[in-house]
């Protein structure tokens, strides 16, 4: 894989796109902001966190539901095949770990959701950044479980540029 070098007047065209398989149904998973972001790790080890979200909403209304994956990887790696640790609840992220966010029932009157968290299990990500780290493209595979113990796959692709908090 490698991650072609652009001009800087040149648009980059951005995605994150990823099929979601639970037990008995699937998604499609097309992120429409996403978060690139230094942050620390549990150890306090630097890495990346990039985070992707997908907004579920009828035209002209807010969101019904908000999806994302958040996948941490090590800050000086400039590419890798990493096979995922297990992850740690998003307070206290791990190097080298994904996971997958649904937030549902939103109440924007009375700013309640609810928010179903499932940790990364098992999976492998295939990455690789640019030399000056201003964009990154891979592949990632995730295995986690839902709240009744069933397995759900997450598989998808990503391009993406390093440019903070944005829409795509």
């Amino acid at each position: 894989m490698t991650t072609p070098t652009y001009p800087s007047n040149k648009p980059i065209t951005e995605i994150f796109e990823a099929t979601v398989q639970y037990a008995n149904e699937k998604d499609i998973f097309l992120a429409n902001k996403i978060n690139i972001a230094l942050i620390k790790d549990n150890s306090g080890s630097s890495c990346w966190m990039i985070a992707a979200f997908q907004d579920i909403s009828e035209i002209n209304k807010k969101p019904h539901e908000i999806r994302a994956i958040h996948i941490y990887l090590p800050r000086y790696q400039l590419h890798g095949r990493v096979e995922m640790f297990p992850a740690l609840p998003p307070e206290a992220p791990i190097i080298n770990s994904a996971s997958y966010f649904r937030i549902v029932n939103i109440d924007y009157e009375k700013k309640k959701s609810d928010e179903l968290i499932y940790l990364g299990k098992t999976g492998v990500i295939k990455y690789e950044w640019s030399n000056d780290f201003k964009s990154i493209e891979g592949n990632i595979d995730l295995n986690t479980l839902d709240e009744n113990k069933a397995p759900i796959n997450i598989n998808g692709h990503f391009y993406l540029s390093n440019s903070g908090q944005h829409s795509i």
